[in-house]
């Protein structure tokens, strides 16, 4: 009976600790990555704060929770997008990144703005919400610029 425990007990632990990998690699994230097959048709729309990084970047890799959490604050008013750019570097070139993290504000497919803050949450944040007021009036200018006063 004892070893019959024992076992068990053994099973159960091994199926718990599968069923945590499984989970913490399927995790559900607000980041929405982004490649050259679906960059363009994502970002044509609203606006994207977009994460150009690499795997190996040790500065990538301490912003990358404050990244992941302002987008899950943020999530029904700013896009939050990844672009592995070491594997994109179609993207990379075409958005001059010469560097790890490059932060880009998109509004409406446009880059925007550079974000040249501190990448904590509430740098990058802020810097969000108020590059986003700031595309949006501009956006809006453009919209009522009348061709006839030329």
């Amino acid at each position: 009976m004892n070893k019959l425990l024992t076992v068990t007990l053994f099973f159960a632990i091994l199926f718990c600790c599968f069923c945590q990998e499984e989970t913490e690699n399927n995790e559900v994230s607000d980041v929405v990555k982004l490649t050259k097959d679906n960059f363009d048709k994502k970002v044509s729309k609203g606006s994207w704060f977009i994460k150009f990084y690499s795997e190996s970047c040790r500065h990538c890799q301490l912003m990358a929770e404050n990244f992941e959490y302002s987008a899950t604050n943020l999530k029904n008013k700013i896009n939050f997008g990844s672009v592995l750019a070491t594997e994109e570097e179609e993207l990379s070139r075409r958005f001059r990144v010469m560097s790890y993290p490059t932060l880009l504000f998109f509004y409406n497919g446009e880059e925007f703005q550079k974000f040249r803050g501190e990448r904590t949450v509430d740098g990058m944040s802020n810097f969000v919400l108020k590059t986003e007021k700031r595309a949006e009036k501009q956006s809006k200018k453009n919209d009522d610029w009348d061709i006839s006063e030329l």
